[in-house]
């Protein structure tokens, strides 16, 4: 995860809690994130970037018009535009970047 306050700093923790309510204003949900803070420089309600992951790492490549095919790929480093795919994606392939929560 990275803070806005922190933008070339990239910290790990455990995510303990995932709210059931998505803002629609800001698309954003709240998450609890356990992390070491020693400094205390991380306070309660600040923003942070977060990259989740689960078991499996996944995207959604376009198959077809309307036809999509889930597809496991490996990841890389987390960057400031997004992350690194280092397997699993094809350039020039289509992806799903948005409302991938809408598939079923």
């Amino acid at each position: 995860m990275r803070f806005g306050a922190y933008p070339l700093e990239r910290l790990r923790g455990t995510v303990q809690f995932i709210g059931d309510v998505l803002a629609p204003e800001t698309r954003t949900v709240k998450v609890r994130i356990a992390l070491a803070n020693p400094a205390h420089r991380f306070k309660p309600g600040m923003f942070a970037r977060v990259a989740v992951r689960g078991e499996e790492d996944a995207l959604y490549v376009e198959k077809a018009t309307g036809r999509l095919e889930r597809r496991a790929v490996l990841l890389g480093d987390l960057l400031p535009a997004g992350v690194e795919i280092t397997s699993g994606f094809e350039a020039g392939e289509r992806v799903v970047t948005s409302n991938t929560i809408l598939i079923p």
